[in-house]
C-alpha cells in the first residue's frame, strides 16, 4: 500500500487542503500544534472511520456542519480513492461515503467502506467489528504516546493484544474450543446412555407389533376375498334383475301401447263420423249458393272509370284550393290597405326619416289605399262566384265516383260467393280423401291391436322380481358390513405401520447413538491426550520464534538509537521490555526522555517487522508512519534515525516531527503552517 494524496475539508484546523505523498521518506514538518498529526488522524479516519479513540467531534472543525476526507492510494496495482464524510447534528456522525477502485465508483455505508478496506489490505475480517484496528496500529501507524502506554500498561492486555496481532490467539482458542468439545462429549455420552436405555425394550415391542400386523393382514386378506365373492354374486343378481326389469318394462310398454291403440281407433271412428256429417252440410250449402249465383247476373268491372274519376276529382280539388288561396291573399291585401288608411290619418311624423308628413302626401297615400281596397273587393266577388262553381263541380265528380264504387262492391260480393263455393267443394274433397286415409290407418291399427292383445297375455310375475330385489339387498348389507370391517382393520393396520415406522426410526437412531458412544470416547481421548498437547507445542514453538525475532530486533534498534554499553534491552516471555543498566534491571520509568522514546520506537519498529514477517498476506508492508518518533532525542540520536530508515528499506515512510534536522536525511519535506487557526501547506 502506497499513499498518493489526501484532501481535508473542514477537518480540525484545515478548511480545504490537499496534500500529496511521494514515495520514499517524507517529513511533515512544522511548529507544535500546526496540524501535522491531524493529517495522520485523517488518514486513519479515511481508512477505518470514527472509533472510540478517534471521534467525529474531535475531527470536525468547530463551527462547521459538514466535513470530509478523501484519500487516494495504490494497493496491489489498484488505484483506490475513498471518501468519508461527517455531519453535525445532536452529535457528529458519519454520512455515507464512496470508494473507487480503478475508477469503478460505489456508494457505501461506513461499515461497508471499512469492510472493503479490510479486504483490500487483506486484514483479518474479525477486525471489522473492533473499534481499533490493531493490525494497522502495530504495522503502519501508532501514536508515540500510545506505544509508550503499551509498554507501561497491563501485562495481560499486552500479551493478549500481541497474540491477536501475531495470530497466535488462534491456538489459545483451539485449546479452549477443545475443552468445550470435550465437555460437550462427556455430557453427550451421558445423554446418549439415557437415550439408548430402552433400546432392547423397543426392539421387543417392534417384534410384538410385527406379529400383530401379520395377524391383521391375514384377517384383511380373508375380508378382501369375501368382498370379491359378494361383488361377483351381486353382479350376477343385478344382471338377472336388470333382465327381469327389462321384460316388465317391455310388458308395461306394450300394455300402454294397447290402450293407446284402442283410443286411436275410437278417435278415428269418431273422426269419420264427423267427416260424413260435415260433407252432408257442405253438399247442401254448395247447392244453395250455386242456385243464388245462377239467379244473379255477374256485374261488370268499373275500375278504369273509377281511376279516371279519381284523377278528375284531384284536378278539381287542386283548382278549388287555388281559388281559396287567392281569396285569402285578396283579403290580406284589403286588410293591409285598411290598416294604412287608418294609420295615415293620425300620422304626423314619418317613423323612418323622422320628417313631418305633409297633408298632400297623406292624401296621396289615402287615395292609393282606397283604390286598392276597391280593387280587392271587386276581385273577391268574382273569386267567391268561382269558388261556388268549383265546389259544385267537385261534388258532382264525387257523386259519380260513389255510384261506380257501389257497382264495383257488388262485383266483389259476387266474386266472394263464387270463391266460397269452390272452397267448400275443396273441403268436401279433402274430407273424402281423409276418410280413405283413416280407413287404411284403421285397418293397420286393428291388426296391431290384435298383436298387442296376444303379446300381453303372457308376462313376468312381479313377485319374482321383488324376491330378487330382496336377495340383492341382503347381499349388499353383508357386503357393507364386510367393507366397514375391512376399513376398520385397514385403519388399525395404518396405525400399526405408523407405530412400526416410529419404532424403526427410534431404534435406528438409538443404534446410531450407541455406535457413536464409542467414537465419542475415542475422540475425547484424542483431544485430551494428543490434540491439546500438539497445539500447546505448536504455540510454544511459534511464540519462541516470534519472541526471539522480536527480542533481537528490539535490541538491535535500541542499540542503534542509544549507543551505550551501560543500558541493555531484551524481552521477557510476555513481551515486556527488560532494561538492564550496568548489570542491574531497572524500570522503564527510570529512563531519560530520549531513552524512553528510543525504547518505544525500537519496540514499535521491531513489532512492525515481526508482524510483516509473520503475517505475510497483509498489504501494508510498504508503508510506515512515525508520529513524533524523536521526542526527547539528542541531535546524535536523530542522526541515528537515518541509519534505521536506511535499514528498513520501506518504500514509503511518513514522519511527523518538528525537528528540522530530520530534513537532512529525508527525500521530501512537506511544511505545515497555521495562521488564524487555519492550517495549510507552506509555499516552498
Amino acid at each position: 500500500m502506497l499513499l498518493k494524496k489526501i484532501r481535508l475539508q473542514n477537518i480540525r484546523s484545515y478548511r480545504d487542503e490537499e496534500i500529496e505523498f511521494p514515495e520514499g521518506n517524507t517529513l511533515l514538518s512544522g511548529n507544535i500544534g500546526c496540524g501535522k498529526s491531524t493529517i495522520l488522524q485523517a488518514i486513519d479516519f479515511a481508512l477505518f472511520g470514527i472509533s472510540q479513540e478517534l471521534s467525529g467531534a474531535s475531527l470536525l472543525r468547530n463551527g462547521e456542519d459538514h466535513g470530509a476526507v478523501e484519500l487516494h492510494f495504490t494497493v496491489e496495482n489498484k488505484e483506490v480513492a475513498i471518501k468519508r464524510t461527517l455531519r453535525r447534528g445532536t452529535s457528529v456522525v458519519q454520512d455515507a461515503g464512496h470508494i473507487s477502485i480503478d475508477n469503478a465508483k460505489r456508494e457505501a455505508t461506513a461499515t461497508e467502506l471499512k469492510q472493503q478496506i479490510l479486504t483490500l489490505l487483506n486484514y483479518p475480517q474479525e477486525l471489522l467489528t473492533k473499534s481499533k484496528s490493531l493490525m494497522y496500529r502495530y504495522t503502519v501507524y501508532t501514536p508515540q504516546e500510545e506505544m509508550k502506554s503499551i509498554l507501561l500498561g497491563d501485562r495481560d492486555y499486552r500479551i493478549d493484544a500481541l497474540r491477536k496481532v501475531f495470530g497466535i490467539d488462534r491456538y489459545k482458542r483451539l485449546k479452549e474450543n477443545a475443552e468445550i468439545v470435550m465437555t460437550y462429549i462427556k455430557a453427550k455420552n451421558r445423554e446418549n446412555a439415557i437415550m439408548i436405555a430402552d433400546l432392547e425394550q423397543k426392539k421387543t415391542e417392534q417384534e410384538r407389533l410385527k406379529q400383530e400386523k401379520r395377524n391383521l393382514r391375514s384377517i384383511l386378506d380373508n375380508l378382501i376375498q369375501k368382498l370379491q365373492e359378494y361383488h361377483l354374486l351381486l353382479e350376477e343378481k343385478k344382471k338377472k334383475g336388470e333382465s327381469i326389469e327389462k321384460e316388465i318394462k317391455e310388458f308395461e310398454e306394450k300394455k300402454k301401447n294397447l290402450e293407446i291403440t284402442e283410443i286411436s281407433l275410437k278417435h278415428q271412428e269418431e273422426e269419420v263420423r264427423k267427416n260424413l256429417v260435415r260433407m252432408q252440410e257442405l253438399d247442401m250449402a254448395i247447392q244453395q249458393m250455386e242456385a243464388e249465383l245462377n239467379r244473379e247476373k255477374p256485374p261488370q268491372s268499373n275500375q278504369q272509370s273509377i281511376m279516371e274519376l279519381e284523377k278528375k276529382l284531384s284536378d278539381e280539388e287542386v283548382m278549388l284550393r287555388r281559388i281559396i288561396n287567392r281569396i285569402q291573399e285578396c283579403q290580406t291585401t284589403k286588410s293591409h290597405a285598411k290598416k294604412i288608411l287608418g294609420e295615415i290619418e293620425k300620422l304626423d311624423v314619418c317613423p323612418v326619416c323622422k320628417q313631418k308628413v305633409s297633408p298632400q302626401h297623406i292624401g296621396v297615400v289615402m287615395q292609393e289605399a282606397k283604390i286598392t281596397i276597391a280593387a280587392q273587393e271587386k276581385e273577391l266577388q268574382q273569386l267567391q262566384v268561382q269558388e261556388q262553381q268549383q265546389e259544385q263541380a267537385v261534388a258532382k265528380v264525387k257523386t259519380s265516383r260513389e255510384h261506380l264504387n257501389k257497382a264495383d262492391y257488388l262485383l266483389h260480393i259476387y266474386t266472394l260467393k263464387k270463391k266460397n263455393v269452390e272452397e267448400k267443394r275443396k273441403e268436401k274433397e279433402d274430407l273424402e280423401q281423409n276418410n280413405k286415409t283413416i280407413k287404411k290407418d284403421k285397418e293397420q291399427l286393428e291388426s296391431l291391436l290384435f298383436q298387442l292383445k296376444e303379446q300381453t297375455k303372457q308376462h313376468v310375475s312381479q313377485e319374482i322380481f321383488k324376491q330378487l330385489q330382496e336377495e340383492i339387498e341382503t347381499i349388499q348389507e353383508h357386503k357393507k358390513k364386510a367393507e366397514i370391517e375391512k376399513a376398520t382393520k385397514e385403519h388399525e393396520l395404518e396405525g400399526l405401520d405408523k407405530q412400526l415406522d416410529q419404532l424403526a426410526r427410534d431404534i435406528t437412531k438409538k443404534e446410531v447413538i450407541r455406535n457413536n458412544i464409542g467414537y465419542l470416547k475415542e475422540l475425547h481421548y484424542w483431544l485430551e491426550n494428543m490434540f491439546i498437547n500438539i497445539v500447546t507445542t505448536l504455540e510454544k514453538k511459534i511464540m519462541l520464534k516470534i519472541h526471539a525475532d522480536f527480542s533481537s530486533l528490539f535490541k538491535k534498534w535500541f542499540e542503534i538509537l542509544v549507543d551505550t554499553e551501560e543500558i541493555k534491552v531484551s524481552l521477557d516471555d510476555e513481551f515486556s521490555p527488560i532494561i538492564e543498566q550496568q548489570g542491574h534491571e531497572i524500570k522503564y520509568t527510570y529512563l531519560s526522555g530520549g531513552e524512553k522514546t528510543a525504547a518505544a520506537l525500537a519496540y514499535r519498529l521491531a513489532l512492525n517487522q515481526v508482524i510483516n514477517a509473520v503475517m505475510s498476506i497483509i498489504r501494508t508492508k510498504d508503508l510506515l508512519i512515525l508520529d513524533e518518533p524523536t521526542d526527547g532525542f539528542s541531535a546524535e540520536q536523530i542522526d541515528r534515525l537515518r541509519i534505521i530508515l536506511e535499514e528498513l528499506k520501506t518504500k514509503q515512510v511518513i514522519i511527523v516531527s518538528h525537528e528540522n534536522k530530520i530534513e537532512s536525511f529525508v527525500q521530501h519535506v512537506i511544511k505545515i503552517e497555521k495562521k488564524d487557526n487555519i492550517s495549510a501547506i507552506a509555499n516552498q
